[in-house]
């Protein structure tokens, strides 16, 4: 029911897929996550995708580059899936330019894959679906609404 109402409300479809996980930790739940999604959406979904990991400050002094080096490798897999595409923010930061320079930085790594997806924004069996439903709904409310008059 939860994917029903995420395809509803992403028709026609996203232009980017952001899965959001703490920096550090790839889960098993975070694992049935992704398998999840492919299983849905398909291995194309992939290439709409981008990491988002939580609690930048947990890096210190070293940089994303140097935690994903040493990253377990299902994690660096699925960033490899997914065209390296990942950011931090820091959950304790209270500064308010560094949030929005977070931000700034999710919206450029969201434009740049758009931008490197010819503007196409992910679509697959479920939306056209759903889409096709729709427009069956829509039509028979037209019909009775045009019958009334």
């Amino acid at each position: 029911m939860e994917i029903s109402r995420c395809v509803l409300a992403s028709c026609p479809g996203p232009h980017a897929i952001i899965l959001v996980m703490q920096l550090g930790r790839y889960t098993e739940e975070e694992q049935k996550t992704v398998a999840l999604i492919k299983a849905v959406f398909g291995e194309p979904a992939m290439k709409h995708m981008i990491i988002l990991f939580t609690r930048k400050e947990e890096l210190e002094d070293h940089s994303l580059s140097d935690f994903l080096r040493g990253a377990d490798i299902r994690l660096r897999s699925i960033l490899e899936e997914c065209g390296d595409r990942c950011c931090t923010f820091s959950n304790r930061s209270t500064d308010r330019a560094e949030k929005e320079a977070q931000v700034r930085e999710l919206v450029e790594l969201i434009e740049k894959m758009v931008q490197n997806n010819q503007g196409a924004y992910f679509s697959d069996a479920i939306y056209k679906d759903t889409e096709e439903k729709l427009r069956k709904r829509e039509e028979f409310l037209k019909k009775i609404y045009t019958d009334q008059n």
